[in-house]
């Protein structure tokens, strides 16, 4: 197992948690809590050894403003 923690710019948090589930190639369980105002953090708990890099790079394509859309 592994723990990734990373950390973005962000705006207002949200009002309440939510807790969303998929099932498809495999179990993802996403648990979304208000946080601190300006910062969007991600923790990411895997089996997959070494997938830092592929969660880092989905994470600044969805996260950063060089990709949004105006």
């Amino acid at each position: 197992m592994e723990t990734l923690s990373f950390t973005f710019p962000a705006g207002e948090p949200g009002a309440g948690r939510a807790l969303v589930g998929c099932v498809g190639s495999g179990d993802l369980e996403v648990l979304l809590e208000p946080g601190a105002h300006g910062v969007l953090a991600i923790t990411v708990v895997t089996s997959v050894n070494g997938s830092a890099p592929r969660w880092e790079q989905l994470f600044q394509r969805l996260f950063t403003s060089s990709c949004r859309r105006p």
